[in-house]
């Protein structure tokens, strides 16, 4: 009985290290998949760029605008994986484990494509479409105004009373200005 104490309390430590060493070893394997997601991501989205900067000409300046955005937005979204990863890698890192230095270079090669696929972006998509003149879309938008009137504050209260006396008052003026500004 003693025997069996003193082993388990010499192999606390080493099952906590076991521990602590297949969560760090779950977390780099979980870096590594998401490296590869996050790789097909920029290939993919290199290659939309590529394509769309071929079809700028074609499309209508705002079509190519609302495509550059939407590209633009995915991109950023890769960035924030990357930061994700950055912040596994230094995980790793802090818990000194074995693959963390080339988890870390790759992490950084994966930052430096998504550098050099934000300036493809700039110099293929942003650049051009900058130069290109938007037409402007014209629209009538017909408002209705519904007014309520709360009667009960206007006859309790007197500032109310006056505001709402103001207010008749401009509305009066206001359709006297308008059948003049007609009939001249």
């Amino acid at each position: 009985m003693l025997i069996g104490y003193a082993l388990s309390r010499l192999s606390f430590p080493y099952r906590r290290f076991a521990c602590r060493l297949e969560r760090l070893q779950r977390l780099a394997e979980k870096v590594h998949r998401e490296i590869k997601q996050v790789d097909s991501r920029l290939d993919e989205l290199e290659t939309r760029v590529e394509e769309e900067a071929i079809r700028l000409e074609r499309l209508h300046p705002l079509d190519s605008k609302r495509i550059v955005d939407l590209l633009d937005h995915e991109i950023r979204q890769v960035e924030d994986n990357i930061q994700s990863l950055f912040g596994d890698v230094q995980t790793l890192r802090d818990g000194r484990h074995a693959q963390a230095p080339e988890l870390l270079k790759r992490v950084q090669k994966l930052h430096q494509r998504w550098v050099d696929l934000m300036s493809l972006l700039q110099q293929k998509l942003i650049t051009p479409l900058a130069s290109q003149s938007f037409p402007v879309e014209e629209r009538t938008v017909r408002r209705e105004k519904v007014t309520v009137v709360e009667t009960r504050l206007v006859d309790t209260n007197p500032h109310f009373r006056h505001l709402q006396e103001c207010t008749e008052w401009c509305k009066s003026k206001l359709v006297s200005l308008e059948s003049y500004m007609t009939a001249i």
